[in-house]
């Protein structure tokens, strides 16, 4: 009877570590090297064109977060309400500037679909939540920095996520011109958050 229970754990574990391990494939990130062109001392040397700023991806630079429920879907009041009681019960001022700045990107990306979708109302009314989302942020990193309550983590948190977010801001006025005022005011509030 013993035995019997040992070998279906044992049977069991194998087949679950086999699932694991054949379901499981390797992500290997592209990376692009400069080379710099070697000159010889006889040669003219030709200036090399200023390297052309690419288009960011959103899904590269907030991977894991999507937009996921938008303004115009009749269940987003219950994702709202989910990041109000999340946020009720972080504590800390500069925790809550971090997790200001978390829901704000939520927003952008969430403004970016509406953009893409040309609900003009409905984006510029999610960039209003996200503005919202960084004025809160703001205040809450004023009292943290008054009170010295910010670790050297949240800094470097706070600091990467601002600037993925510039980045993201910057691409959104190119791909959108009719919504440069409202991105021009959401990157006025960025440059005030960082640490």
């Amino acid at each position: 009877m013993i035995i019997v229970s040992m070998l279906k754990r044992f049977v069991f574990a194998f087949l679950a570590f086999s699932l694991f391990f054949t379901s499981a494939s390797p992500l290997f990130a592209k990376t692009t090297v400069y080379k710099a062109p070697v000159v010889k001392a006889a040669e003219t040397v030709k200036p090399t064109p200023s390297p052309v700023p690419t288009p960011v991806n959103s899904f590269e630079l907030f991977w894991p977060m999507v937009a996921g429920k938008t303004v115009q879907s009749k269940l987003y009041f219950l994702k709202t309400l989910k990041e109000k009681i999340r946020g009720f019960f972080i504590f800390g001022s500069a925790q809550k500037a971090d997790y200001d700045i978390f829901i704000g990107i939520k927003r952008m990306l969430e403004a970016e679909v509406l953009m893409k979708a040309q609900l003009t109302d409905l984006a510029n009314r999610t960039l209003d939540s996200a503005s919202s989302d960084f004025d809160k942020a703001n205040n809450s990193l004023t009292n943290a920095k008054n009170s010295s309550d910010v670790d050297q983590d949240t800094k470097n948190e706070i600091n990467i996520r601002v600037s993925n977010l510039k980045k993201f801001v910057i691409t959104l006025e190119k791909d959108n011109p009719s919504f440069k005022d409202k991105l021009q005011s959401v990157m006025d509030k960025l440059n005030s958050l960082t640490i």
